[in-house]
């Protein structure tokens, strides 16, 4: 926001656009700034632990996420961030960390 005077004289404010482009919802950027970045660290850490021995059913690491107190948007925010896949299989759906387990620790610490 910034203010502007018209060719007329009056004093008014308008947005100025940055030129790059930010993908996050206003409760993601806000959640991230009051915990500074823990929650989606606690995450990130949880499913490198979750999927180091394979795939696993969504529904197994929702589960257990929720029962140590990761939400979902949380979940699911860490889920993309470490590239971790989806797949279904038997009308069942699974999470599969695509990069190798070393990776994978390395980008979270």
């Amino acid at each position: 926001m910034e203010s502007v005077t018209l060719e007329n004289g009056i004093e008014t404010s308008q947005v100025k656009f940055e030129e790059t482009v930010h993908c996050a919802t206003a409760d993601e950027v806000l959640i991230e700034k009051s915990d500074g970045g823990e929650a989606l660290q606690t995450a990130m850490e949880f499913l490198e632990a979750m999927l180091k021995d394979g795939p696993l059913e969504a529904s197994e690491i929702n589960r257990e996420a929720e029962n140590v107190g990761i939400c979902g948007r949380t979940l699911n925010r860490a889920k993309s961030k470490l590239g971790i896949k989806s797949f279904r299989r038997s009308n069942k759906w699974y999470w599969e960390a695509t990069t190798p387990h070393d990776q994978l620790a390395a980008i979270v610490k």
